[in-house]
């Protein structure tokens, strides 16, 4: 085991300052066995020589710490003794190290793991420049700066910074790639640091043709700190932030490629097909004045790789590539007979949408392709490039089963899967799927909400009958049981549908984001025990009590809280969410205030026990007081005669309530007793309770603006989910798969059932079909994706909008023909 001992207070004439002087010896610690304290620093006496190069005393290491202390020491070597040593040990920090994970040139901590095959040396670096020729300090990443590091937060382009090398092709593509942070979630093994220091990331390999875990530390080269320095800045890729992805995606780019260095200069293309797996073609485009043989060569060149479909002359990733491809289209090319009730798509739209869907770098379903390898290979051959075909499905279904879930886009995927679940729950299932999952979702939760407003209303009108008149009336209180019992149905079936259509874990209390849910079950099952069980078991004739149990049901009025949910969404009550998120928001405010408050007023109450309370048991001593007086005395003894008494009477005089009532008895008797309360006064109202509303306020503006900025985001969310809508339609409706919609398809997607209700569930009837393809077709009889696109995203909502932009369809025809036949005239 070694020892590194480090001091905050080298300097370049060696030894250490505190306190302003400075000491010319070695800042030792007193240690055992086989130890080492090094530095790049140099020192003045003590035997050690002036001058540029480092000199040790004991073993040398590789490489030293040029922040550490002054001297190498081992206590089998002669060397200079530990017991000369001036150095306070609070001030210095004591690191072990182990034999196995010692990396020179920093000061690690054992608790994180160490890559053995790409540690934290100058050998994983490589040659630097001149220009950067230092001895790279290598800090952890939770160390490189004060703050919480995570590994992702809220992943953006502008999280990077480049660094000392030239690898802007690098950032370029990390850029690139952040623009979707799905994307860069996807290429690590887990979505938070790792509390070891060990983190896993995806990339892939062009040697090899497939995606390999890179597995690296998190120990980061950065430019040698001085002693004052207390953060740490990486030579190379930097984050802009405290996200830590951007520094260990790069050092796993570089574990790829060999050293740090191996990435000045490259091509943004390759870095980003490591990182996707996509593949890539250069085309270097001439300008003019260069010959056109020249230009047509090229172009030649670019046509044959297309046609060869190499976009990578690499062997081994083609080939890889090529067997891949092949076991996808057997799998959706012998798919022939199409189980409607398994699932709702049919192979050759199935077909279709993997066309558009899969990864290029997975799968590849466009027309025409391997025609040569086909014309080899029959599909009825048992033998494909080595492999044998796989047992013909029975359905759709099966076929879908056996495609990879990397292969299909997540969209797809969870369509897919919605559609698979709504099938297995049945109707409820299918309805419930839906409403939550369209624009009915609002509605369906502003619907129970109403639902919990009566059972308030009924639990509030059973609670006023039974303190007024002991019980509720007898004409009313069958109507009240009905209401009861329905409205438990109604809750009860809400349950169920939730359940099944959310997943039971989601109402487990195993999270914060759970919780809410769990509570929610857990009332409306109390409802079902007091409302049904309980009766029934009374029936049966088991006694039981529950008088005390069944005022537990107010519970239900918790459940008001739902309500929140439904106001954030809407813009007409977006006050009432700044309140109920304001009020929400300030309980922590509010609980350190109540905190602060007590403690004052406690302050002021034994102040007051001695300064007043005490003169005015003195005075009531006395003999000489009149019965008047002696009667407001014995008032002044309830608001002082003890330390609850007091601390309440200040409560009274915080909230200025009718304060002049205790304040003017007390001044008639103590006359500068003003300046006491004056002061709890000008402490407890105005200062504290100001300061807690600019707070409360302050909270809850911060809050608004941020709802502003969620509600944007949430908009743009529901676009991208209407786009994503869209193209799954038109990718069902585009059966030959060219990318235009003609007449006949359009009106095939109408005959199809499962594309018939995904029409149905934007508001068109198979009778306006016709009239749908005239209004998207803009005069060619071909509907292309902008056409559809543009025209379904407008005429989206109700019959009013559709005929709107029918209108100004045939107001813009009406214009053209009005055009042209004054053109023909003139």
């Amino acid at each position: 085991m070694r020892i590194a001992v480090r001091s905050r207070y080298t300097n370049i004439n060696g030894g250490y300052e505190e306190n302003g002087v400075h000491h010319g010896r070695p800042a030792f610690c007193r240690t055992t066995g086989d130890a080492w304290i090094f530095s790049e620093t140099r020192l003045s006496s003590r035997g050690v020589r002036e001058g540029s190069q480092r000199w040790h005393f004991g073993p040398a290491l590789p490489s030293a710490d040029a922040s550490s202390a002054a001297i190498h020491f081992s206590s089998s070597h002669d060397a200079i003794t530990p017991d000369l040593a001036e150095w306070p040990s609070e001030n210095v920090e004591k690191v072990w190290m182990p034999e196995e994970g010692r990396a020179p040139g920093g000061i690690f901590e054992t608790t994180l793991w160490l890559d053995k095959d790409f540690p934290p040396e100058p050998s994983s670096i490589g040659e630097l420049p001149r220009s950067l020729a230092v001895e790279p300090e290598w800090i952890p990443v939770r160390s490189l700066r004060e703050g919480n590091w995570k590994l992702f937060e809220d992943i953006s382009p502008r999280d990077l910074l480049q660094g000392a090398i030239g690898n802007c092709w690098l950032v370029a593509a990390m850029a690139s790639l952040a623009e979707f942070p799905e994307a860069v979630e996807a290429l690590f093994g887990e979505p938070e640091l790792s509390k070891k220091g060990r983190c896993e990331v995806r990339l892939f390999d062009a040697k090899c043709g497939a995606v390999v875990p890179i597995v690296v530390d998190e120990f980061i080269p950065c430019h040698p700190r001085q002693w004052w320095d207390e953060e740490g800045l990486p030579l190379f890729a930097r984050p802009n932030g405290n996200e830590a992805w951007v520094l260990l995606l790069e050092k796993a780019f570089a574990k790829l490629l060999g050293s740090y260095t191996a990435l000045s200069g490259g091509n943004c293309c390759s870095a980003f097909r490591a990182f996707t797996g996509e593949r890539q073609t250069f085309v270097w485009a001439r300008g003019e004045g260069h010959a056109y043989g020249e230009v047509e060569n090229e172009m030649s060149q670019l046509v044959e790789c297309f046609q060869a479909r190499l976009l990578e002359l690499h062997t081994k990733a083609v080939v890889k590539l090529q067997q891949e491809n092949q076991e996808l289209r057997e799998l959706l090319a012998v798919g022939k007979q199409v189980d409607k009730e398994a699932v709702t798509l049919p192979v050759h739209q199935l077909q279709n949408v993997l066309q558009h869907q899969a990864q290029p770098s997975q799968v590849i379903l466009g027309p025409g392709a391997f025609e040569d390898q086909e014309r080899e290979h029959p599909m009825d051959s048992p033998v494909r490039s080595g492999r044998s075909v796989r047992k013909t499905p029975d359905s759709a279904a099966e076929v879908i089963a056996e495609v990879p879930r990397s292969v299909l886009k997540p969209s797809y995927t969870t369509f897919f899967e919605a559609s698979q679940r709504s099938a297995s729950l049945g109707s409820l299932g299918g309805l419930l799927h839906c409403l939550t999952g369209s624009g009915w979702e609002q509605l369906f939760e502003g619907s129970f909400c109403v639902v919990i407003c009566l059972n308030c209303m009924t639990i509030g009108i059973i609670a006023h009958y039974e303190v007024q008149t002991g019980g509720v009336p007898h004409g009313l209180a069958g109507f009240l049981a009905v209401c009861e019992h329905v409205i438990t149905l109604i809750f009860t079936l809400e349950l169920i549908l939730r359940v099944r259509a959310l997943g039971f874990n989601r109402f487990l209390p195993t999270s914060s984001a759970n919780m809410w849910n769990f509570i929610d079950a857990l009332i409306v099952v109390g409802g079902i025990v007091f409302t049904w069980i309980i009766p029934l078991l009374t029936l049966l004739g088991l006694h039981t009590d529950i008088s005390s149990a069944r005022s537990l049901t107010a519970l239900r009025a918790v459940r008001l809280l739902r309500l929140a949910y439904v106001v954030r969404k809407v813009e007409v009550l977006h006050e009432i969410w700044v309140l109920i998120r304001g009020m929400f928001d300030s309980l922590r405010v509010l609980f350190w205030t109540i905190v602060v408050i007590f403690f004052i007023t406690y302050i002021f109450a034994v102040f007051g026990l001695t300064l007043l309370s005490k003169q005015i048991f003195e005075i009531s001593q006395s003999e000489s007081l009149s019965p008047v007086q002696r009667l407001q005395i014995d008032e002044l003894s309830d608001y002082l005669g003890g330390l609850g008494s007091i601390m309440y009477s200040l409560v009274q005089v915080l909230t200025l309530d009718s304060h002049t009532t205790i304040m003017r008895p007390i001044m008639k008797y103590i006359p500068w007793s003003w300046v006491y309360f004056y002061a709890y006064i000008a402490i407890a109202v105005f200062v504290l309770m100001n300061l807690v509303t600019a707070i409360i306020v302050e909270n809850a503006v911060s809050h608004a603006r941020n709802d502003e900025e969620r509600t944007l985001q949430y908009r743009e969310r529901r676009r991208s989910k209407e786009l994503v809508n869209l193209k799954q339609l038109f990718t069902l409706t585009d059966s030959d798969g060219d990318g235009n919609l003609s007449w006949d398809e359009f009106q095939l997607s109408f005959s199809d059932p499962d594309t018939c209700n995904r029409w149905k569930l934007m508001d068109f009837e198979p009778e306006e079909c016709q009239d749908l393809f005239r209004l998207l077709d803009e005069g060619d009889g071909l509907i292309d994706t902008d056409e559809f696109f543009e025209g379904l995203s407008k005429m989206k909502g109700s019959a009013q909008s559709k005929d709107v932009f029918a209108l100004r369809r045939q107001v813009e025809d009406l214009k053209a023909a009005i055009g042209n036949m004054l053109l023909d005239r003139t």
